[in-house]
Protein backbone atom coordinates (compact mmCIF):
# COMPACT_ATOMS: atom_id res chain seq x y z
CA UNK A 1 0.00 0.00 0.00
CA UNK A 2 1.32 3.33 -0.77
CA UNK A 3 2.54 6.21 2.05
CA UNK A 4 -0.06 8.29 2.48
CA UNK A 5 0.63 11.80 1.60
CA UNK A 6 -0.24 14.04 4.43
CA UNK A 7 -2.01 17.26 4.07
CA UNK A 8 0.78 19.77 2.49
CA UNK A 9 1.34 17.53 0.21
CA UNK A 10 -2.19 16.68 -1.10
CA UNK A 11 -2.72 20.53 -1.61
CA UNK A 12 0.42 20.70 -3.51
CA UNK A 13 -1.03 18.80 -6.17
CA UNK A 14 -4.30 19.99 -6.15
CA UNK A 15 -3.76 22.53 -9.01
CA UNK A 16 -5.01 23.44 -11.90
CA UNK A 17 -6.52 20.57 -14.33
CA UNK A 18 -8.07 17.71 -12.88
CA UNK A 19 -8.66 14.20 -14.64
CA UNK A 20 -12.20 13.57 -13.90
CA UNK A 21 -12.45 10.29 -15.04
CA UNK A 22 -15.00 8.59 -17.13
CA UNK A 23 -15.98 5.01 -16.72
CA UNK A 24 -16.22 3.27 -20.23
CA UNK A 25 -18.43 0.06 -20.36
CA UNK A 26 -17.84 -3.49 -21.96
CA UNK A 27 -21.24 -3.97 -24.15
CA UNK A 28 -22.56 -6.01 -21.62
CA UNK A 29 -22.64 -3.48 -19.03
CA UNK A 30 -19.33 -4.97 -17.33
CA UNK A 31 -16.21 -2.30 -16.51
CA UNK A 32 -13.78 -1.83 -19.74
CA UNK A 33 -11.08 -2.07 -17.15
CA UNK A 34 -8.64 -1.63 -20.52
CA UNK A 35 -9.95 1.53 -21.21
CA UNK A 36 -10.35 2.97 -17.68
CA UNK A 37 -6.15 1.66 -17.43
CA UNK A 38 -5.29 3.84 -20.50
CA UNK A 39 -8.01 6.97 -19.75
CA UNK A 40 -5.28 7.57 -16.21
CA UNK A 41 -2.44 7.32 -18.54
CA UNK A 42 -3.53 9.62 -21.05
CA UNK A 43 -4.78 11.99 -18.21
CA UNK A 44 -1.41 12.04 -16.11
CA UNK A 45 0.42 12.18 -19.58
CA UNK A 46 -1.73 15.63 -20.16
CA UNK A 47 -0.24 17.39 -17.33
CA UNK A 48 -3.18 16.47 -14.69
CA UNK A 49 -1.72 15.95 -10.92
CA UNK A 50 -5.24 14.75 -9.99
CA UNK A 51 -7.01 11.16 -10.99
CA UNK A 52 -10.28 11.81 -9.76
CA UNK A 53 -13.32 9.34 -9.30
CA UNK A 54 -16.78 11.31 -9.00
CA UNK A 55 -20.41 10.44 -8.86
CA UNK A 56 -21.17 11.81 -12.09
CA UNK A 57 -18.42 11.10 -15.04
CA UNK A 58 -17.25 7.90 -13.38
CA UNK A 59 -21.21 6.71 -13.33
CA UNK A 60 -21.24 5.33 -9.78
CA UNK A 61 -25.03 4.98 -10.08
CA UNK A 62 -24.48 1.81 -12.44
CA UNK A 63 -21.74 0.35 -10.60
CA UNK A 64 -22.05 -2.26 -7.14
CA UNK A 65 -20.67 -1.40 -4.03
CA UNK A 66 -18.33 -4.14 -5.69
CA UNK A 67 -17.48 -2.54 -8.45
CA UNK A 68 -17.10 0.97 -6.52
CA UNK A 69 -14.22 -0.34 -4.44
CA UNK A 70 -12.49 -2.52 -7.59
CA UNK A 71 -12.17 0.36 -9.29
CA UNK A 72 -10.63 2.47 -6.23
CA UNK A 73 -7.89 -0.07 -6.16
CA UNK A 74 -7.59 0.30 -9.56
CA UNK A 75 -7.17 3.26 -9.72
CA UNK A 76 -4.30 3.37 -6.88
CA UNK A 77 -2.97 0.51 -8.74
CA UNK A 78 -2.76 2.50 -12.53
CA UNK A 79 -1.13 5.70 -10.98
CA UNK A 80 0.99 4.32 -9.43
CA UNK A 81 1.82 7.51 -7.02
CA UNK A 82 2.10 9.39 -10.35
CA UNK A 83 -0.90 11.84 -9.23
CA UNK A 84 -2.99 12.33 -6.42
CA UNK A 85 -5.87 10.14 -6.08
CA UNK A 86 -9.47 10.88 -5.11
CA UNK A 87 -12.47 8.05 -4.92
CA UNK A 88 -16.19 8.92 -4.47
CA UNK A 89 -19.38 7.77 -3.34
CA UNK A 90 -22.74 8.28 -4.80
CA UNK A 91 -25.47 9.62 -2.67
CA UNK A 92 -25.24 7.84 0.24
CA UNK A 93 -25.44 8.13 4.26
CA UNK A 94 -22.49 8.73 6.77
CA UNK A 95 -23.13 5.22 7.81
CA UNK A 96 -22.30 3.73 4.45
CA UNK A 97 -19.80 6.58 3.38
CA UNK A 98 -17.19 6.34 6.52
CA UNK A 99 -16.82 2.48 5.53
CA UNK A 100 -15.98 2.85 2.42
CA UNK A 101 -13.67 5.67 3.56
CA UNK A 102 -12.16 2.53 5.51
CA UNK A 103 -12.06 0.49 1.98
CA UNK A 104 -10.36 3.11 0.16
CA UNK A 105 -7.44 3.74 2.86
CA UNK A 106 -6.80 0.18 2.97
CA UNK A 107 -6.79 0.28 -0.84
CA UNK A 108 -4.44 3.58 -0.40
CA UNK A 109 -6.26 6.06 -1.77
CA UNK A 110 -5.47 9.75 -0.97
CA UNK A 111 -8.34 11.32 -0.33
CA UNK A 112 -12.49 10.79 -0.92
CA UNK A 113 -15.36 12.38 -2.29
CA UNK A 114 -18.13 11.50 -0.49
CA UNK A 115 -21.69 12.71 -1.52
CA UNK A 116 -24.76 12.83 0.49
CA UNK A 117 -27.87 11.04 0.17
CA UNK A 118 -29.72 15.06 0.39
CA UNK A 119 -27.33 16.29 -1.68
CA UNK A 120 -29.16 18.96 -3.93
CA UNK A 121 -32.07 19.24 -1.15
CA UNK A 122 -33.62 22.35 -0.51
CA UNK A 123 -33.28 22.60 3.01
CA UNK A 124 -30.88 20.09 3.89
CA UNK A 125 -29.92 19.18 7.78
CA UNK A 126 -27.02 21.36 8.61
CA UNK A 127 -25.96 19.53 11.56
CA UNK A 128 -26.35 15.81 9.61
CA UNK A 129 -24.35 17.31 6.75
CA UNK A 130 -21.37 18.65 8.75
CA UNK A 131 -21.38 15.27 10.79
CA UNK A 132 -21.29 13.58 7.59
CA UNK A 133 -17.85 14.81 6.38
CA UNK A 134 -16.58 15.36 10.14
CA UNK A 135 -16.81 11.43 10.20
CA UNK A 136 -15.26 10.56 6.70
CA UNK A 137 -12.54 12.82 7.76
CA UNK A 138 -11.69 10.91 10.65
CA UNK A 139 -10.60 8.14 8.32
CA UNK A 140 -9.24 10.20 4.82
CA UNK A 141 -8.86 13.20 3.79
CA UNK A 142 -12.01 14.65 2.18
CA UNK A 143 -12.98 16.83 -0.71
CA UNK A 144 -16.71 18.51 -0.20
CA UNK A 145 -19.05 18.43 -3.29
CA UNK A 146 -21.74 20.53 -4.24
CA UNK A 147 -23.33 23.31 -2.81
CA UNK A 148 -23.92 23.06 1.54
CA UNK A 149 -24.81 25.85 3.62
CA UNK A 150 -22.51 28.71 4.45
CA UNK A 151 -23.13 27.28 7.83
CA UNK A 152 -21.84 24.00 6.98
CA UNK A 153 -18.52 25.15 5.27
CA UNK A 154 -18.12 27.32 8.30
CA UNK A 155 -18.60 24.72 10.97
CA UNK A 156 -15.52 22.05 8.79
CA UNK A 157 -13.13 25.48 7.84
CA UNK A 158 -11.32 23.90 11.39
CA UNK A 159 -11.29 20.57 10.71
CA UNK A 160 -7.80 19.47 9.41
CA UNK A 161 -8.58 16.35 7.33
CA UNK A 162 -11.43 18.76 4.74
CA UNK A 163 -9.25 19.85 2.49
CA UNK A 164 -10.87 20.39 -0.98
CA UNK A 165 -14.53 21.47 -2.50
CA UNK A 166 -15.61 20.72 -5.73
CA UNK A 167 -18.48 23.00 -6.26
CA UNK A 168 -21.84 22.26 -8.10
CA UNK A 169 -23.75 25.14 -7.29
CA UNK A 170 -25.13 28.61 -9.51
CA UNK A 171 -22.14 30.60 -11.01
CA UNK A 172 -22.70 32.97 -8.21
CA UNK A 173 -22.72 30.49 -5.02
CA UNK A 174 -19.01 29.70 -6.53
CA UNK A 175 -18.09 32.82 -6.64
CA UNK A 176 -18.94 33.70 -3.11
CA UNK A 177 -17.71 30.20 -1.71
CA UNK A 178 -14.12 30.79 -3.19
CA UNK A 179 -14.03 34.23 -2.11
CA UNK A 180 -15.10 33.12 1.64
CA UNK A 181 -13.32 29.91 1.77
CA UNK A 182 -10.45 30.07 -0.91
CA UNK A 183 -7.70 30.18 1.46
CA UNK A 184 -9.07 27.70 3.48
CA UNK A 185 -10.30 24.99 0.87
CA UNK A 186 -8.58 24.12 -2.32
CA UNK A 187 -11.43 25.11 -4.56
CA UNK A 188 -12.04 22.75 -7.98
CA UNK A 189 -14.61 23.75 -10.62
CA UNK A 190 -16.68 20.82 -12.31
CA UNK A 191 -17.41 20.28 -16.20
CA UNK A 192 -16.25 23.25 -18.73
CA UNK A 193 -13.70 25.24 -18.71
CA UNK A 194 -15.99 28.35 -18.75
CA UNK A 195 -16.94 27.70 -15.69
CA UNK A 196 -13.44 27.75 -14.21
CA UNK A 197 -12.98 30.97 -16.54
CA UNK A 198 -15.50 32.46 -14.56
CA UNK A 199 -14.03 31.86 -11.35
CA UNK A 200 -10.31 32.10 -12.02
CA UNK A 201 -10.18 35.78 -10.96
CA UNK A 202 -11.72 35.37 -7.58
CA UNK A 203 -8.39 32.76 -6.62
CA UNK A 204 -9.81 29.51 -7.79
CA UNK A 205 -6.83 27.58 -9.29
CA UNK A 206 -8.18 24.07 -9.67
CA UNK A 207 -10.42 22.91 -12.65
CA UNK A 208 -12.33 19.19 -14.21
CA UNK A 209 -11.00 19.42 -17.47
CA UNK A 210 -12.31 16.55 -19.88
CA UNK A 211 -9.58 17.58 -22.04
CA UNK A 212 -6.85 15.52 -20.46
CA UNK A 213 -8.61 12.48 -21.28
CA UNK A 214 -8.82 12.48 -25.02
CA UNK A 215 -7.89 16.18 -26.13
CA UNK A 216 -4.76 17.23 -24.62
CA UNK A 217 -3.21 19.84 -26.60
CA UNK A 218 -6.74 21.72 -25.78
CA UNK A 219 -6.10 21.47 -21.53
CA UNK A 220 -2.31 22.12 -22.27
CA UNK A 221 -3.51 25.66 -24.03
CA UNK A 222 -5.98 26.35 -21.04
CA UNK A 223 -3.58 25.80 -18.69
CA UNK A 224 -0.68 27.37 -19.66
CA UNK A 225 -3.13 30.80 -20.11
CA UNK A 226 -4.26 30.28 -17.25
CA UNK A 227 -0.49 29.85 -15.45
CA UNK A 228 0.42 32.99 -16.75
CA UNK A 229 -2.56 35.12 -15.70
CA UNK A 230 -3.34 35.59 -19.11
CA UNK A 231 -7.51 35.47 -19.41
CA UNK A 232 -7.39 36.53 -22.99
CA UNK A 233 -6.08 33.53 -24.05
CA UNK A 234 -7.73 31.36 -21.50
CA UNK A 235 -11.15 32.96 -23.07
CA UNK A 236 -9.71 32.09 -26.59
CA UNK A 237 -9.54 28.42 -25.59
CA UNK A 238 -12.54 28.23 -24.26
CA UNK A 239 -14.32 29.90 -27.50
CA UNK A 240 -12.42 27.89 -29.89
CA UNK A 241 -13.06 24.57 -28.01
CA UNK A 242 -14.96 24.05 -24.46
CA UNK A 243 -18.21 26.26 -25.92
CA UNK A 244 -18.72 23.62 -29.14
CA UNK A 245 -18.08 20.80 -27.31
CA UNK A 246 -20.35 20.86 -24.43
CA UNK A 247 -23.12 22.63 -26.76
CA UNK A 248 -22.97 19.07 -28.47
CA UNK A 249 -24.81 18.08 -24.81
CA UNK A 250 -27.69 19.63 -26.73
CA UNK A 251 -27.81 18.20 -29.89
CA UNK A 252 -26.13 14.11 -29.44
CA UNK A 253 -28.58 11.31 -27.90
CA UNK A 254 -27.17 10.48 -24.74
CA UNK A 255 -25.75 13.98 -24.13
CA UNK A 256 -22.30 14.98 -23.07
CA UNK A 257 -21.37 11.99 -21.41
CA UNK A 258 -22.29 9.41 -24.35
CA UNK A 259 -19.91 11.92 -26.62
CA UNK A 260 -17.47 12.26 -24.29
CA UNK A 261 -17.21 7.90 -24.65
CA UNK A 262 -17.30 8.50 -27.92
CA UNK A 263 -14.51 10.88 -28.34
CA UNK A 264 -12.53 8.23 -26.20
CA UNK A 265 -13.63 5.43 -28.60
CA UNK A 266 -12.10 7.62 -31.43
CA UNK A 267 -8.73 8.01 -29.86
CA UNK A 268 -8.71 4.64 -29.75
CA UNK A 269 -8.68 4.62 -25.87
CA UNK A 270 -11.67 2.98 -24.83
CA UNK A 271 -15.08 1.42 -25.64
CA UNK A 272 -18.03 3.93 -26.45
CA UNK A 273 -20.70 2.41 -23.96
CA UNK A 274 -22.68 3.13 -21.33
CA UNK A 275 -24.32 0.59 -19.27
CA UNK A 276 -28.74 0.35 -20.08
CA UNK A 277 -30.80 2.64 -19.90
CA UNK A 278 -28.08 5.27 -20.66
CA UNK A 279 -28.14 5.84 -23.69
CA UNK A 280 -24.59 4.72 -25.84
CA UNK A 281 -23.95 6.27 -29.58
CA UNK A 282 -24.70 3.95 -32.32
CA UNK A 283 -22.16 3.06 -34.71
CA UNK A 284 -23.43 5.20 -37.06
CA UNK A 285 -23.30 8.08 -35.01
CA UNK A 286 -19.71 7.20 -34.07
CA UNK A 287 -18.96 7.76 -37.49
CA UNK A 288 -20.65 11.15 -37.79
CA UNK A 289 -19.15 12.02 -34.41
CA UNK A 290 -16.07 11.52 -35.59
CA UNK A 291 -16.56 14.20 -38.49
CA UNK A 292 -17.85 16.73 -36.12
CA UNK A 293 -14.87 16.53 -33.50
CA UNK A 294 -12.15 16.77 -36.21
CA UNK A 295 -13.81 19.85 -37.78
CA UNK A 296 -13.19 21.38 -33.93
CA UNK A 297 -9.60 19.91 -34.24
CA UNK A 298 -10.68 17.93 -31.00
CA UNK A 299 -9.37 14.51 -32.72
CA UNK A 300 -5.68 16.12 -33.34
CA UNK A 301 -2.89 13.54 -33.36
CA UNK A 302 0.19 14.35 -30.74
Amino acid sequence: MPTPRTVREIRSLLVGPVCSLPTTFAADGSIDVAGVRRIIDAGIEAGSTVSLLTAGDTQLVYLSDDEQAELARLLVEQVAGRALTVAATRHTSTRQAVRFAHQCRELGVDMLMPTAWFYGADAPDVDGLTRFYQRVAEVLPVMIVGFPPHAVLDALVDVPNVIAFKEDGSEGYAIRAVERYGERFAMNTGGTLWRHLTQWPYGCRTYFDCYTTFAPHVSRAYAAAVRADDIAAGRAVVERYDLPFFALNDSWPGGIQAVWRGALALRGLATHHLPEPARSLSDDELTRLRDVLTAMDLLREE
